[in-house]
């Protein structure tokens, strides 16, 4: 058991520093992938690890929303706007 254990835990660490570590600007299993033709590395990479990107696309979505807030003109509803300001000044 504790065989398998290691041998698991080898098995994902590798799956992850394969797909999540990059190599001139692309990930190693995704080199392998392109000269192999095919898409499986990456795909289980993706497959096992998808909550590393969920996090890092919920951090994006949300630092894209401020920016646009904080860009976007005020237009005619400006204490609605002067609220959403306070209250988020207030965290």
């Amino acid at each position: 058991m504790k065989s398998l254990s290691v041998g698991l835990a080898i098995f994902l660490l590798v799956v992850f520093a394969g797909g999540y570590f990059t190599v001139k600007g692309e990930p190693l299993f995704s080199r392998i992938d392109s000269a192999l033709h095919t898409d499986v590395l990456m795909d289980l990479h993706h497959g096992i690890f998808f909550f590393v990107y969920r996090g890092k696309d919920k951090i994006r979505a949300t630092e894209e929303g401020l920016s646009t807030f904080q860009e976007a003109p005020l237009g005619f509803d400006k204490k609605k706007q002067y609220r959403r300001i306070e209250d988020a000044s207030k965290y």
